[in-house]
């Protein structure tokens, strides 16, 4: 019986692109697709499938509040989360929510995206991208070893955006300062929460200078 997968996406061509290999795949199935987290959750009151592929920069609401709610609803169902961020702390998040795992974008190919979904549905184990292995694994003895919090790689617009964010700028103002979107600093922000542990402005700005990334 082939492995029933939904996924979440809303970039048009990321989905065709997914539905077309894993569709191509000999034991797998694309039975929906969804743009959004309100859509993917009308859409499981329909029919539940096997796994769920997962984006986490969803346009109505972050990933890790949408993995919470599927795994409150539908507890049997496995997700995959298909990301571009690389975040150990929000790997582990999203582990300890109770996702069966995690790629990234950038690198996952056909056939690991395919192992992925197998080794997942067929083992009940977990599936972590390769290219995120040894950086996980470098976090947790890092901590184990010598209790202090790992320093997180920030890249340069997150460092810009950090220092708007602790100047106390509206999301508003950092846009139209850094002529960006206003979802695009939002998920700026969102991934500099999980990168630092924090879930609000306040708390940003003392982990960031606790850490050494702000004088």
């Amino acid at each position: 019986m082939s492995i029933r997968v939904i996924l979440v996406d809303d970039h048009p061509m990321v989905i065709e692109g997914l539905s077309n290999t894993l569709n191509a795949a000999d034991n797998i199935t694309v039975t929906a697709c969804y743009s959004s987290a309100s859509a993917l959750m009308a859409g499981l009151k329909m029919a539940v499938p096997d796994l769920l592929l997962l984006d986490m920069q969803l346009p109505d609401r972050p990933g890790n509040e949408v993995a919470a709610e599927v795994r409150r609803a539908y507890p049997t169902l496995s997700i995959l989360v298909l990301s571009s961020w690389s975040s150990v702390v929000l790997v582990k998040e999203m582990m300890e929510l109770g996702c069966r795992g995690y790629l990234l974008k950038n690198t996952a190919t056909k056939s690991v995206l395919v192992e992925a979904i197998e080794k997942i549905h067929l083992t009940g184990k977990t599936f972590i991208d390769p290219e995120l292995q040894e950086s996980l694994l470098s976090g947790l003895v890092g901590a184990g070893q010598s209790g202090a919090p790992l320093t997180p790689m920030l890249s340069k617009r997150e460092k810009e955006i950090l220092k708007l964010v602790v100047a106390d700028l509206s999301n508003q103002e950092i846009a139209t300062k850094l002529y960006l979107s206003i979802r695009t600093v939002e998920n700026h922000k969102y991934n500099l929460f999980q990168k630092l542990g924090v879930k609000s402005p306040a708390g940003l700005a003392n982990a960031a200078i606790q850490l050494g990334l702000l004088p």
